[in-house]
């Protein structure tokens, strides 16, 4: 038998393996090391950091690129570092705007103010699906459960229209960078 020395693999026994090597994963990835697990983390992606990026390419300063919104105020360190500032940099101030506040219908080519958008039924709709999701009640687990349909499934057994799905869609991939469909 030949063994080819540049594929094989170190095999290394873990307590966790934490997927994605975003600012969450890197995180959790740091205090569970913290607390004495051995801990792998698996990014499926070229770099870390998951969202943030920043892009020098387009302008002499980098261009962030990656998510604007800091959710949840309850132990986010990132809120208390840009309330606290690093010394020596620039400070930096926090807006709160009401979310979200426009709403693009992509294949329309319409872009609406939330309030106007909310008034139309299809979108009431789509909001009062995603409150539901909430009271669901979870799906069962072990030998008797069935496979679980995706989200985009639900939402079109709900009777939402193409448009909304659309709009569902579009909300969903910026809030948690998923498509509806996975």
């Amino acid at each position: 038998a030949r063994i080819d020395a540049a594929r094989m693999a170190v095999v290394e026994i873990v307590d966790v393996a934490v997927v994605g090597a975003g600012a969450a994963g890197l995180t959790a990835a740091r205090s569970l090391s913290a607390h004495g697990l051995r801990v792998v983390v698996l990014e499926a992606g070229s770099k870390v950091g998951g969202r943030v990026l920043a892009d020098k390419s387009l302008a002499p300063w980098p261009l962030e690129l990656g998510p604007e919104f800091l959710h949840g105020e309850h132990h986010n360190a990132l809120l208390r570092l840009v309330a606290d500032g690093i010394e020596g940099k620039p400070e930096a101030s926090l807006v709160e705007l009401e979310w979200p506040n426009y709403y693009f219908f992509g294949k329309e080519g319409v872009l609406m103010l939330a309030e106007e958008a909310d008034e139309q039924p299809d979108v009431a709709l789509m909001h009062e699906s995603f409150e539901k999701l909430g009271e669901m009640a979870p799906p069962p687990c072990g030998a008797e459960a069935e496979e679980e349909p995706t989200l985009l499934q639900y939402f079109a057994s709900c009777g939402l229209s193409s448009r909304v799905l659309d709009l569902a869609d579009a909300i969903f991939a910026n809030d948690y960078g998923a498509d509806m469909s996975d």
